[in-house]
């Protein structure tokens, strides 16, 4: 398997930036609370992030995340 560079995640899943993090951490297993303190941003701010992410990579729950930053080699 290989990780889908940033590039290739905005390009296929129009993500942006914060959005590529916050889908990276979500991938890692964190929670919301857990990625606004690593981040520095507020608790809602992130649960906003993720819902956008999640609504364009087409995923109902945060564990459906971490496979579609993955590709098979």
């Amino acid at each position: 398997m290989r990780v889908l560079e940033d590039a290739e995640l905005k390009e296929r899943y129009g993500l942006t930036e914060r959005q590529v993090t916050v889908a990276r951490l979500m991938a890692e297993g964190c929670t919301n609370a857990e990625i606004a303190e690593r981040l520095g941003l507020s608790f809602f701010t992130v649960r906003n992030h993720a819902e956008q992410l999640m609504q364009k990579l087409g995923v109902g729950n945060r564990s459906a995340v971490g496979p579609l930053l993955l590709e098979p080699m």
